[in-house]
């Protein structure tokens, strides 16, 4: 077996200046590569999701804004209301199901099979769905959606006075009118389905109200602050590998600095033919930060609310 030379260079044609590597370091290279990729493939998913419930909650707000503008329209809003927010639930229940069994499949990739990280993660989704009715609801819910029906079955438009204080309120000023959408979900149409899990099914008619309607948004919001705890607490677990990861990166793209950018992790026989290489890139590692960043309060959009009222 011949032996392998390891050199940090430009993976370009031609002679160029490189940094000698030993065996081990090409092998810490692709380690420390691929445990970003992870990372960055990880908070891609929750984004994913996130972005996802922001559509949804875009579209409910859009909905309110155009009923309290254009009033005329409720009827023609009616007619296609049930049907924007039903895709707007599903894409964001597709997501979560895709965040959920993506980074399970990429926890067993990094970790193996039987690693603790991943039967964490299964401990943390089934934490939160032995505690929350939102979670179990929502689970049940999308597996409604992909066999059975399409969840949303009724939506309304309500509006409400708000109540002002008589004593600071200005005489000829007309009460505020508060616009709100409400979608909901049937128990009577979740019963039709054989399949639907009869516990959680039990437990949402419970809080039905006399039509047996579930308002559905306040569930919503609760699923995703339990899928936030969720990855708050998955980041904790890997935190200290992804740290470390990010460090070693850092120290071999300085050993590169005064080579040049582009330049990567290459193997070579003794006869100076390449067979592999790793790039040095950082742009995994700044996407992964980036998202990282972004996404750090999901488990707080259950106690949020947006309004555009001014006082």
């Amino acid at each position: 077996m011949s032996k392998h030379l390891y050199k940090i260079e430009v993976y370009a044609l031609g002679k160029h200046d490189f940094v000698e590597i030993t065996e081990e370091q090409f092998v810490e290279i692709r380690e420390t590569q691929q445990l970003i990729r992870f990372g960055l493939a990880v908070e891609e998913k929750l984004d994913l999701l996130a972005e996802n419930y922001a559509d949804l909650e875009r579209e409910l707000i859009d909905m309110a804004v155009q009923h309290s503008i254009f009033s005329g329209s409720i009827f023609e809003l009616l007619n296609e209301s049930r049907h924007r927010i039903n895709r707007r639930l599903i894409n964001l229940l597709t997501s979560v199901r895709l965040y959920h069994d993506q980074t399970a499949h990429a926890l067993s990739t990094i970790y193996g099979k039987k690693s603790n990280e991943l039967e964490q993660f299964r401990i943390f989704a089934n934490e939160e769905y032995d505690s929350n009715l939102s979670y179990r609801a929502l689970e049940a819910i999308r597996n409604h959606a992909q066999h059975a029906s399409l969840p949303i079955t009724a939506i309304t438009f309500p509006m409400s006075a708000v109540e002002r204080d008589s004593e600071t309120s200005t005489p000829g000023v007309p009460t505020k009118i508060r616009y709100k959408v409400t979608p909901y979900i049937g128990t009577e149409t979740l019963e039709e389905n054989i399949d639907f899990k009869k516990s959680v099914l039990e437990e949402l008619k419970a809080i039905a109200n006399k039509k047996g309607d579930i308002e559905l948004v306040p569930h919503v919001r609760q699923y995703i602050s339990c899928i936030g705890r969720i990855h708050k607490r998955l980041r904790d677990l890997c935190n200290s590998d992804l740290d470390e990861a990010e460090k070693r990166l850092i120290k071999y793209r300085e050993m590169a600095a005064e080579i040049s950018e582009g330049v990567a992790a290459i193997q070579y026989t003794e006869e100076n033919i390449y067979t592999d290489h790793v790039y040095l890139t950082n742009r995994p590692l700044q996407r992964w930060q980036k998202f990282k960043s972004k996404n750090t309060n999901l488990d707080r959009v259950a106690y949020n609310f947006v309004t555009s009222e001014h006082d």
